[in-house]
């Protein structure tokens, strides 16, 4: 490897860490290696322990194993991955698994094995290096860093002999550990002379809410979508679900159909697509592929639950039927196979099967026509199901990108409508046989932010989106909502840790040092708890996190770091505002406190978002694809609507108004509910709003003038359509 390569590397690390110290040595008291004294098969995380017969030695992230690297002056393997990847499985097999790739390692280097999903603030710096280095990214991420943590070289599978364009592992780690001991210098001495004018850049990085910044975003992001397929790019397709979402609310706050268009696009591709597990309910992580039909197989959490609200936010405008069944399927995939005894969710299931990826959710033709019979070559041409397969060695994934239904329905003789039921029985006949399968193995560890998005997820989808005929009155999905506190409360039970939230809980264990997206993800889902149920306990809770959440906060320069300052390791405490997998905590924190304002009427709570804001809005601007979170939150803070509602919620009409306000779409709506005119209200400007005429009341109130009162749902409905461009 050349200088510059371990130059360039070191430059990219302390541009990712601009809001931060740059490198620092590990503090003393920090906690201590996280495998360490129990090793690979008592870790708390379930991908660790699937490594425990690894013939690498394995050390936990933590100060112990930095310390240890550079005692012995040995470079550090550190290799990224989680349970569900189908290449971290490949790479433990040809790699962590052979012997003399095993000793090379264990000779050379210090190495650390990481669940990215226990570290996600380590991932995160960590990925972005190897992109801004233009090196291969993704997981596993595995990467070659000085004693300092300071990067060398990246790469995602290295594979044991040289193959797909790529040199043999060993061949990689030799060069790697040779360039080091031979260009130490250059490293050490030209990286420190970067640390001063890069913190110097931080100014020019902030940027004034506005919405012509909005405005300009939203145009970016529509430049940069798929016009065939929908979503971001022509090549492999990431949901990127909060910039879809700023694009929804772009439209809803324009009216512009363009914005509407490349939603409604993007989410026919993702629904029909292989993308969505048209059998079990739920969606994978990313497509491989630019027209969503071949999914890396992984089905996680977070990414259903993002999927969840989106839909749900689209649908309320929309009302479409096939869209209202994904909510329902996808929802109860999040349920029934990532519940864990009737309260929190899982992780997620793997990409593997027993017999290579994606072996559970795949089928032969041969195998559709015994089960389907003579309605197999229907069900064949509706999910593009190919005697040859349509993926590899003859298997097909299950997807409708390319199916016609009206051309079906008419071939066929029936009208379009009565396709769907015939479909349904079929699906059902194959999810039978699949139940019979090798289950993809579950990931149990139990995530704390995760779980806030899916309880989030939940609530907003079940006063929203209707069950199947019979319909129950008013709120239409209590189940729903009765899983949702159940899992809220599992996470305030159990991840936590004389009184403050940990981040991850496995078997009875929860792990300390919560991160930033845990106090946001959790007091987001009391927020909307609170709007849900009229239960105070919540906003109670939400003031609590962010109260707790305020030692990461960073005094001097607004903003929150993502770990707090006992957390160990080499790593500067970072400020980041773009989205990963998940939104961004800074962006959710921000979305949070405008929610606080908007309920209790309270300045402060706005005067924080705005410094949050401020503080990334530039980039946002410049990057709307990777700052969707953001915009969102800025999005609120500009257009937020107060929806009061005066009434007992036992009342019919109080009922009803509540439902119109959950069901209409409205980006930014925030619901509060007043028992009485006799009732304490949540701030100030309520306290001229009563009832007119013996009846539940409705007001809509941007800051703090308000609308005519108003008793009839659809009325309110009327005027919810009116208020969301009139301001």
């Amino acid at each position: 490897m050349k200088a510059g390569a371990i130059y360039f590397g070191w430059f990219l690390l302390v541009m990712l860490g601009l809001t931060g110290s740059g490198p620092a040595a590990p503090r003393a008291g920090a906690p201590a290696d996280r495998t360490g004294a129990r090793g690979l098969s008592d870790s708390t995380s379930p991908y660790l322990r699937r490594h425990a017969a690894d013939l690498v030695q394995w050390r936990g992230w933590g100060p112990a194993a930095f310390a240890e690297a550079a005692a012995k002056d040995r470079v550090i393997f550190l290799s990224i991955g989680y349970s569900a990847c189908h290449w971290c499985h490949v790479m433990q097999r040809d790699n962590f698994a052979n012997p003399k790739t095993a000793a090379l390692l264990n000779k050379t280097f210090v190495n650390i094995l990481i669940d990215r999903e226990q570290f996600p603030e380590v991932d995160r710096i960590y990925q972005h290096a190897a992109e801004r280095m233009g090196l291969p990214y993704g997981w596993p991420l595995n990467f070659f860093l000085t004693p300092k943590g300071i990067p060398l070289y990246a790469g995602t599978y290295f594979p044991p002999k040289p193959r797909m364009g790529l040199p043999a592992f060993t061949v990689i780690a030799r060069i790697v550990a040779t360039s080091y001991r031979h260009e130490r210098e250059i490293v050490e001495t030209q990286g420190a002379g970067l640390v001063a004018s890069l913190h110097a850049a931080i100014a020019d990085q902030t940027g004034r809410l506005s919405e012509e910044g909005l405005r300009d975003a939203a145009e970016k992001l529509l430049a940069s979508v798929d016009r065939r397929s929908g979503g971001f790019g022509d090549a492999m397709k990431f949901t990127h679900f909060p910039s879809v979402t700023a694009l929804w609310r772009a439209y809803l706050r324009t009216g512009k159909t363009r914005s509407r268009e490349a939603v409604a696009l993007t989410l026919r591709g993702m629904t029909r697509g292989g993308l969505y597990d048209h059998i079990g309910g739920g969606f994978a992580r990313f497509a491989i592929d630019p027209e969503w039909e071949i999914p890396h197989f992984e089905k996680m959490l977070d990414t259903n639950a993002q999927a969840v609200e989106l839909m749900t936010a689209v649908w309320r405008e929309t009302r479409d039927p096939a869209l209202e069944r994904r909510i329902e399927e996808t929802a109860g995939f999040i349920i029934r196979e990532l519940g864990h005894k009737g309260s929190a969710f899982k992780a997620g299931l793997d990409s593997d099967g027993e017999t290579g990826e994606g072996a559970y959710y795949v089928w032969r033709a041969a195998e559709i026509d015994k089960l389907l019979a003579a309605e197999a070559p229907l069900f064949k041409q509706a999910f593009g199901i190919e005697p040859a397969g349509n993926w590899v060695d003859g298997l097909n994934i299950l997807r409708r990108t390319k199916a016609d239904d009206e051309a079906i329905a008419k071939e066929l003789g029936i009208p379009v409508t009565a396709l769907w039921p015939r479909l349904r029985d079929m699906l059902g006949r194959l999810r039978a046989a699949r139940a019979k399968r090798p289950r993809p193995f579950t990931d149990n560890k139990i995530l704390a932010d995760w779980n806030g998005r899916a309880i989030a997820a939940l609530v907003e989808a079940g006063p929203a989106i209707p069950p199947p005929p019979p319909r129950p009155p008013a709120f239409d999905r209590p189940a729903w909502l009765d899983r949702a506190r159940k899992a809220y409360g599992f996470v305030v039970r159990h991840l936590s840790i004389k009184g403050r939230l940990a981040h991850s809980w496995y078997k009875g264990i929860a792990e300390p040092g919560a991160r930033l997206g845990d106090y946001a993800e959790m007091m987001r889902a009391a927020l909307i708890l609170h709007q849900a149920t009229g239960e105070d306990a919540y906003l109670a809770d939400a003031k609590r996190w962010l109260k707790e959440a305020a030692s990461l906060r960073d005094p001097g320069k607004d903003g929150y770091f993502l770990v707090g300052a006992d957390e160990g390791g080499p790593l500067p405490r970072l400020k980041l505002g773009f989205d990963a997998l998940m939104p961004s905590a800074n962006a959710v924190m921000a979305a949070n406190l405008g929610t606080l304002h908007l309920l209790t009427g309270d300045a402060r709570y706005r005067k924080q978002a705005e410094a949050i804001l401020t503080l990334f809005f530039w980039a946002a601007r410049q990057e709307p694809l990777t700052y969707g979170a953001l915009l969102n939150a800025g999005d609120l803070l500009l257009n937020g609507t107060r929806v009061v509602i005066i009434g007992h919620r036992e009342e019919t009409g109080t009922k009803a108004l509540l439902k119109t306000a959950w069901r209409t779409s409205l980006a930014g709506r925030v619901i509060t509910n007043v028992a009485s005119d006799a009732a304490r209200r949540p701030a100030r400007w309520m306290k001229d709003l009563r009832r007119i005429q013996g009846k539940p009341t409705a007001f809509l109130c941007a800051e703090t003038t308000c609308s005519a009162p108003m008793t009839d749902a659809a009325a309110l409905h009327r005027e919810l359509l009116k208020f969301r461009r009139a301001k």
